[in-house]
């Protein structure tokens, strides 16, 4: 899903981001923790801040789906992870008050957050009077807190604003499409709906107008197909008017079989069954390229095929009366139908294969 992905890259930009601040503000603390830690070993603070990072940045990484106590979990991992190894590290480590901080804004729902920040920016102090060290390092031990804090929070919040925007933006484009989807629905219905109409009952008149007799027999079989033909286009009209695609993979694969035997073309109509949500793009694709069978090609046979594998649907059309310079460009009809197998995740080939053969090759995924 593409709001997904919008969350995923903004959650690995500001994991991105967040390491190299943290990087920063330990990094120049970090000479001073290994003097602090030398009867314990270097190992000591070095596997203590890669803990720290991981915890930091684990908060506000990208996950799917998303749980609901994993970053309060996290944020209690991280306050051990920043209260614990003063025991060991001592002052030094004051420099992670500012990631606890930080997290506590982003993590802690209002006016929950305030007083836990509050809590954790006033407890470097209180630590500095605990220490052997010199009581005015509080104070800069407190803006520092205060000032990482507010980076880190706003780094986050930023990205869930930018990531909030975007989203937004994605639904307003959707909902402009979708009124100019009804808008169009509405004028086709208006300007086709009653001229279809007309022409059904025109038909069906010049019928029944001609007088009996084996002479008018053909002449009434192609008013009746012309009736009915007026009839199925008024009734795909009025079902995009309604904004639903009036078609069905199963019912186009009965028309597709009728028309090619109607106009003399040998057919193999073979299908698999679907998803619902994918019977309409595969149905406007059969029709559309049953159609240009009949009015492009000068086959003798069509095959059509519908199979079904684990991941996807694929919808393939054989024709053996490619015409010279036949290309899957001609018209529009074949272009948008690839656009539309795009938009679905799928694809769309059409082109001659050999042998004067055409091959028209849909197959979307599941």
């Amino acid at each position: 899903m593409p709001g997904a992905d919008r969350q995923v890259r903004a959650g690995l930009l500001t994991s991105l981001v967040l390491c190299a601040v943290f990087c920063v503000a330990l990094g120049t603390a970090y000479p001073r923790l290994l003097e602090q830690a030398a009867p314990y070993g270097a190992a000591v603070p070095a596997a203590l801040t890669a803990a720290l990072l991981l915890v930091t940045v684990a908060q506000h990484a990208p996950t799917r789906p998303r749980r609901p106590y994993r970053g309060l979990l996290l944020l209690a991992a991280q306050a051990v992870l920043t209260y614990i190894p003063l025991l060991v590290l001592g002052e030094p480590w004051l420099s992670a008050l500012g990631f606890l901080l930080g997290a506590a804004l982003a993590q802690l729902p209002r006016p929950l957050s305030l007083y836990a920040a509050a809590a954790v920016a006033a407890s470097g102090p209180l630590i500095i009077v605990l220490l052997p060290v010199d009581n005015r390092l509080g104070l800069r031990v407190a803006l520092d807190t205060l000032l990482v804090g507010l980076v880190v929070h706003g780094i986050v919040r930023l990205s869930r604003l930018t990531s909030q925007a975007q989203d937004e933006r994605a639904r307003a484009a959707a909902r402009a499409v979708q009124r100019e989807r009804d808008r169009v629905a509405r004028d086709l219905h208006d300007l086709l709906g009653g001229r279809l109409s007309a022409l059904a009952l025109k038909a069906q008149g010049a019928a029944a107008a001609l007088p009996p007799g084996d002479a008018t027999a053909e002449a009434r079989r192609e008013l009746a197909e012309l009736e009915e033909i007026a009839r199925t286009a008024l009734a795909d009209v009025r079902g995009v008017a309604r904004g639903r695609l009036p078609l069905a993979l199963d019912d186009e694969l009965a028309r597709a079989r009728a028309a090619l035997a109607a106009a003399g073309v040998t057919a193999e109509v073979t299908g698999a069954p679907v998803p619902p949500g994918l019977s309409g793009p595969l149905g406007a694709c059969l029709r559309e390229g049953v159609t240009n069978v009949l009015r492009h090609s000068d086959a003798r046979h069509c095959s059509v095929t519908v199979t079904r594998t684990p991941g996807a649907v694929r919808l393939t059309i054989v024709n053996d009366g490619a015409r010279p310079g036949a290309s899957g460009a001609q018209g529009s009809g074949l272009p948008g139908l690839a656009a539309r197998a795009e938009e679905l995740g799928g694809r769309l080939d059409a082109g001659p294969d050999g042998a004067g053969r055409f091959r028209l090759t849909v197959e979307l995924p599941l």
